[in-house]
């Protein structure tokens, strides 16, 4: 049993499409200008390529097949069905392009050698293999639409060129010896003749009697021939000579513009219509242009509008690979989708988290695009940013492809939130999701929820506490006059001498000012922490008697915990300035939101 998308039926597929090219170019130049000659190297060539179709006949009883999606889709392993369904289809055209003609019995009489000669090119037949043999690995090609149709028209004509230019020849050679055709016409004048009754004839210009051989120029005029009446450019000295020919080539003129007429109108419509976001573009474009010009924009304006523009074509293509991925399978659709948003399991709440994909899946569909031009400023926005393409800084910190920022948008508090801006450096694509967007999907995935909620308490909690020991730190520093911070001081005298002109004790005794002013800094600070120390002390003790009560009567509750975490009172943050009273206290924390 071979089944569909192995290896060695790949292999195999490979061997028989060499196959097929041979045929369909050595072929047909064979049986219009070669004699056949047994044993020599092309006789062992057609052999070899026999018997390959030959095992590809045999291979074909034993091939799975998958049947049309009208009647299941199944991939059909039963011996007798693939024998019967090959039987009905390609088998005879395989058996015919496998009988070897030539040695049939009674065909030596020169009306049966003709026939024979127009039976072999049945072996032409097998061309059309090609098309399901594409068929099967069609799914493989990662080359555009319009790239590959563009390149089936172009062998379409080249192939289509060949074969008439044969079968022109063998409109000539198949008709009798002493009629004139339009070889004749073409020895007489193409100097092939030593005098005006010296010519030679057809069967010695193509049998190379006397030395001649010029079956390759009877070839060339042909594909000349050929190619003109193909493109419809007109005949010129190479014309039908008698009224069999006329007949012929009137066929083959009829089929020529019925195939000129189809290759010219799809590649036409392939090119026109290749590339649909460039077109919309380019709509977009002309919109824009006209727009400005009737609103009398300045220069630099027009500029700037076009070059954003021509830097945000991309979106488009974005939102159309949006609904392409809407209109998938539901298994595809998160696969697609888990590799797009890949960015969103490197925030830290999400790191190391098998997260539903579903939940991703329901995500993306919220994600906006936005584009940015160089030098603008991207405010506080409450939502969560990742850079798509281009570059942009934050805080001092480049932010290139997959860098994001605003990953406290999950926090309450406003106050709490890091609101600086971000500047973009070049053209940006950022990709924005929104804090209502978000929590709207989080209400449909608890167990996500409840990571966010972990992560929303212990961000609260650190910089909560961060925001009140620096205020706490502020409130003390202006208390004592702004000596105990003696950098502080150093600077302040520093910008008060630079703006009187004065010169101070700071600049004639440098060094015996900072001691000074280290020493009170040290004298001050110890004391400070010793009464901090003290008090913290006190009011732990406190405090774990109240938690320990908390924990047995087990009625204190997350939320409520969270909210004294979020808006806690200054007398409590002044308390935890010590290390392992803030870890205490997170640890707490941690218990209650559970």
């Amino acid at each position: 049993m071979i089944l569909p998308g192995s290896k060695r039926l790949a292999y195999w597929d490979g061997t028989t499409v060499v196959a097929l090219i041979f045929t369909a170019i050595v072929t047909p130049y064979e049986i219009a200008l070669l004699t056949p000659i047994d044993y020599d190297a092309l006789w062992y060539l057609n052999t070899l390529v026999n018997v390959v179709f030959f095992m590809d006949m045999i291979l074909a009883f034993f091939r799975a097949y998958t049947e049309p999606l009208n009647k299941g889709g199944r991939i059909v392993k039963d011996l007798r069905r693939i024998r019967w369904n090959y039987c009905k289809g390609w088998f005879s055209i395989d058996l015919v392009s496998i009988i070897p003609f030539k040695y049939v019995p009674g065909g030596e009489g020169l009306s049966i050698l003709r026939v024979i000669r127009i039976v072999r090119l049945l072996k032409l037949l097998r061309v059309l293999k090609a098309s399901a043999m594409y068929k099967r690995y069609e799914a493989q090609i990662s080359l555009p639409h319009s790239v590959v149709a563009l390149v089936k028209f172009v062998l379409l004509l080249v192939i289509m060129a060949h074969w008439m230019a044969c079968a022109w020849v063998m409109t000539a050679t198949l008709q009798a010896s002493g009629r004139y055709t339009w070889i004749d016409n073409f020895v007489q004048l193409h100097g092939y003749c030593d005098s005006e009754d010296d010519c030679p004839s057809r069967h010695e210009l193509l049998n190379n009697v006397d030395g001649l051989g010029k079956n390759r120029d009877v070839y060339s005029a042909a594909l000349y021939w050929s190619v003109v009446t193909i493109t419809s450019v007109g005949y010129g000295d190479i014309t039908p000579t008698n009224p069999d020919e006329m007949l012929v080539c009137t066929a083959y003129l009829l089929f020529s513009s019925c195939l000129w007429a189809y290759i010219i109108g799809n590649a036409t419509t392939i090119v026109s219509t290749g590339d649909p976001a460039a077109i919309a573009h380019h709509q977009t474009m002309d919109k824009l242009n006209s727009f400005m010009r009737d609103r009398n924009f300045p220069d630099a304006l027009k500029t700037r509008l076009r070059t954003y523009h021509h830097n945000s074509r991309d979106i488009a293509k974005s939102a159309g690979y949006q609904q392409l991925i809407d209109n998938l399978s539901p298994d595809l659709k998160a696969d697609v989708t888990v590799r797009n948003v890949a960015w969103l399991k490197m925030i830290y709440y999400f790191q190391n988290e098998a997260l539903d994909r579903e939940f991703l899946v329901t995500l993306s569909s919220s994600i906006v695009w936005l584009v940015f031009e160089p030098r603008e400023t991207i405010k506080f926005q409450n939502n969560l940013h990742c850079v798509g393409k281009g570059v942009c800084s934050r805080n001092g910190h480049v932010k290139t492809q997959g860098c994001f920022w605003g990953e406290d948008f999950i926090m309450e508090c406003d106050d709490l939130k890091d609101k600086s801006p971000a500047q973009t450096l070049t053209f940006c694509e950022l990709l924005c999701l929104s804090r209502a967007s978000f929590f709207d999907v989080l209400d449909f995935f608890p167990r996500e929820a409840t990571l966010v909620r972990h992560a929303t308490v212990k961000m609260a909690v650190r910089r909560g506490i961060l925001a009140e020991a620096e205020g706490r730190l502020e409130e003390q520093l202006k208390a004592h006059g702004g000596h105990i911070d003696f950098t502080r001081a150093l600077l302040k005298q520093i910008r008060k001498d630079q703006s009187t002109g004065g010169s101070t004790q700071v600049f004639k005794k440098p060094k015996v000012t900072l001691q000074r002013m280290m020493k009170e800094y040290e004298v001050k600070m110890d004391t400070k922490l010793q009464r901090i120390e003290n008090n913290m002390e006190a009011k732990l003790q406190k405090y774990s008697v109240e938690v320990q009560q908390a924990v047995e009567a087990k009625m204190v509750r997350g939320q409520e915990l969270f909210d004294v975490v979020t808006a806690p009172s200054s007398a409590y943050f002044a308390s935890i300035a010590h290390a392992n009273s803030f870890l205490l206290f997170v640890d707490f924390s941690l218990f209650f939101a559970e």
